[in-house]
């Protein structure tokens, strides 16, 4: 069964509720809907995540997956049926175990899990635990999770991290896998594995792509068919919310065996080019085509959205998703996946 298409925008409300609405191709936007918990279930969610769509081995049907963490520590997930009816938010660390309050959440749908004919996808969730760790667990194509497991030390990994996300593309002849973090002390790091096998250790981002003061919040994401691209907005401490785009990479010659440049365009200031709308705290970004959407939270509780096209990279204004999905309340976090 087809999902409705559309970009998919969760949010997350300063009464620890999950609220989830669409935008559909021609800018409609669909009224926003309570993702619901286990009856019974009254725990406030602290940090949600959109998975995006993915097929198990057994459906006829993609599913929009959602994650969430509670106040009492519990990570949730909840995927949609083929009814389109969004399941209750369950806990899912009698399988995955318990690491720990989470802080932030990331999750992305992965394409190397195959499990039969047709196109099955599974899921990878990172999560951010109040000791500033980083874990991470995958559902395969037959639904089956993985254990949390820490990032290992060969990418360069030394905790400290306060925020993250995670983007992944392919091309014929290439696929990457990307991971940005904010690290305690506000430095924006990157790190990536190919298709070729080449793990990119964690680097600072500002050291290409210019300095902008201490980050608190980042996401990113893939352009499809350009593996080796990277979108992505982060978050000051001032409530600035800047864009840059990672265009690829080359390895440098002798004397300098093993070094890559890491080519990167220039972060630049969105708001001044989509429009004034108060102080940042939250931000959540994916592609659909070369086409880049945003969505934004400022310290008053709304919610925003706005689109860079990818044809010669102008900004929409940001428009108000509550206005024309419905008052839900002030967000505090946003995560975005498309269909």
């Amino acid at each position: 069964m087809a999902a409705e298409s559309g970009l998919y925008v969760l949010g997350l409300t300063a009464q620890g509720k999950a609220h989830l609405t669409v935008r559909r191709p021609d800018g409609s936007w669909r009224a926003f809907e309570e993702v619901p918990l286990v009856a019974g279930d009254t725990a406030a969610l602290t940090a949600v995540a959109a998975g995006g769509f993915t097929g198990d081995s057994s459906d006829t049907f993609f599913s929009f997956h959602a994650c969430a963490a509670t106040a009492d520590g519990r990570l949730l997930h909840a995927r949609t049926g083929p009814d389109g009816l969004r399941p209750p938010l369950a806990d899912i660390e009698p399988v995955v175990g318990d690491r720990g309050e989470y802080t932030a959440l990331a999750a992305l749908k992965r394409h190397d899990f195959p499990e039969g004919p047709g196109p099955f996808t599974g899921l990878s969730v990172h999560g951010v635990t109040a000791q500033a760790r980083v874990f991470r667990t995958d559902r395969d194509g037959k639904g089956q999770w993985g254990p949390l497991e820490e990032l290992p030390a060969s990418i360069g990994y030394q905790g400290g991290v306060v925020a993250l996300d995670i983007a992944a593309s392919a091309s014929a002849t290439d696929s990457a896998f990307h991971l940005v973090a904010v690290t305690g002390n506000g430095r924006l790091l990157h790190t990536y594995t190919n298709g070729r096998g080449t793990d990119v250790p964690f680097y600072d981002v500002e050291g290409p792509a210019g300095e902008r003061g201490d980050f608190r919040r980042a996401a990113c994401a893939a352009p499809e068919g350009h593996p080796e691209q990277l979108h992505l907005c982060g978050v000051t401490a001032d409530g600035r919310l800047w864009h840059a785009l990672h265009v690829g990479a080359f390895s440098l010659p002798f004397p300098f065996p093993g070094r890559r440049l890491e080519l990167w365009t220039q972060l630049g200031d969105v708001e001044g080019q989509a429009g004034e709308r108060g102080s940042v705290r939250h931000v959540a970004c994916r592609t659909a085509g070369q086409d880049l959407h945003v969505c934004a939270v400022t310290a008053d509780g709304r919610l925003w959205h706005a689109l860079r096209r990818g044809g010669d990279g102008t900004w929409t204004s940001f428009g108000d998703v509550e206005g024309q999905a419905g008052e839900r309340g002030q967000f505090v976090q946003v995560a975005l996946s498309e269909a």
